[in-house]
Formats: structure tokens, sequence, C-alpha cells
């Protein structure tokens, strides 16, 4: 399920997309260990062209991951569940002159992290802001 809200005001041009979504039925080896997860992240950045500037990892006991991507485009974070197959996800890409190609960068990382993942299920949420 896949739902678009556009937040605008008079005047006011739309910079960026932000993309919300939960994925469920992901296999636990995917989500349950910073070393299994961050390369995943890694491609699916790298593939939509988008830019790490910095991330934080943390690695729950006894699994489960929260991670924090800085993207020059906005940001990528994720926060797992293995023992439920639960995956939380919020991207934002953002462009400074409100054009460019944000709605699809966005987008690109979501199909990505959909192949990479492997949900048997998933929804989302896809604010333009």
């Amino acid at each position: 399920m896949k739902m678009v809200v556009t937040l605008t005001k008079e005047g006011y041009t739309r910079v960026g997309t932000h993309i919300a979504s939960n994925f469920y039925g992901v296999s636990q080896d995917k989500i349950d260990y910073v070393e299994n997860l961050k390369p995943i992240l890694e491609r699916v950045i790298e593939n939509a062209d988008l830019h790490a500037v910095n991330s934080v990892y943390h690695q729950f006991e006894p699994y489960g991951v929260s991670a924090m991507i800085v993207l020059s485009e906005s940001h990528l974070s994720i926060h797992t569940w293995p023992e439920k197959g639960a995956a939380l996800i919020d991207i934002f890409t953002c462009s400074i002159d409100g054009g460019g190609n944000h709605e699809e960068k966005a987008n690109k990382a979501l199909e990505l992290l959909i192949e990479e993942l492997k949900p048997k299920e998933y929804e989302c949420e896809t604010l333009l802001r």
C-alpha cells in the first residue's frame, strides 16, 4: 500500500520527498546485526545515487539494529525487530533549489530496500514536502 500526501503552502516550492515504510516478514539474518545490515544499506545508498555524509549504527542485545545515515540529500534511518521480522524505515531526500530528482531518488532507495530485504509485506506513506 502506498499513500502520497502533499504538504504545500501557497507560494512555497516543494523541496523534498519523505517516505516512511514498515516492512514485515523480513528474514531475521538480514536485520539482526549491524554487520549484516550495514552492507545492504551501503549498497542501497550507492545504487540510489545518494551520498552518505555520516552514519551511526547501534547494535541491540541480543539482536536488533538502529541506524541513521546522514545524506547530503538528507537522511535514511532504519530500526529493526528481527524476532518479529520487522524493519521500520524512513527515507528523506531533498534539494536546495526545489528542483532536481529528490522524488526519484527516494523512490529508488525504497525499491532497492524492497529488493534487498525482501519483505513479505510492506506499507509506506510518502510526504511531498
